[in-house]
């Protein structure tokens, strides 16, 4: 009797050993499976919206109008816009600006390394520049001291 329940519980072992990892992949795949579900409900439902909107952005003007009002922020010619700001808002967005305007005047004093180098290839390429230019005037000086001098030979030798 002992050996026929260790029989039977080393078959059950060996069928739980062998089948427990595809168990587990199964499972794994089934939760997979349910969250692509319900991702393709949200997109689903996300697209017949969007249809919707496309819908009424077509067929009624006074809606399109109102978007275009509301989130584009145009107006009619001949209309003026009047924001009213809070006094909490006001004050974060004038902190804001103080804040960038600070930041603006320390990037303005202090230049980045790629400016400085940006500034001595500029005077690299100015001074070659002017080298070149120094090379090129003074050989049209001898090319025209050279051709003085052989017209003013010429000349003695015709008189």
């Amino acid at each position: 009797m002992i050996k026929n329940a260790l029989l039977i519980f080393g078959i059950c072992a060996a069928i739980f050993v062998f089948f427990l990892p595809s168990y587990l992949s199964m499972q794994d795949l089934s939760a997979k499976n349910s969250t692509y579900e319900r991702k393709i409900r949200d997109l689903t439902k996300a697209n017949e919206d969007l249809q919707e909107e496309r819908r009424r952005l077509l067929e009624d003007p006074a809606y399109f109008e109102k978007v275009a009002r509301e989130k584009m922020g145009l107006i009619k010619d001949g209309e003026t816009i009047y924001k009213i700001v809070p006094p909490e808002q006001k004050k974060a967005d004038d902190a804001r600006a103080a804040a960038e305007a600070k930041e603006a005047a320390k990037e303005a004093l202090l230049p980045s390394p790629e400016s400085a180098t940006a500034k001595k290839q500029a005077a690299a390429s100015k001074t070659k520049v002017k080298k070149s230019t120094k090379k090129k005037s003074s050989a049209v000086k001898k090319t025209s001291s050279d051709q003085n001098t052989s017209t003013k030979k010429q000349n003695n030798t015709d008189q």
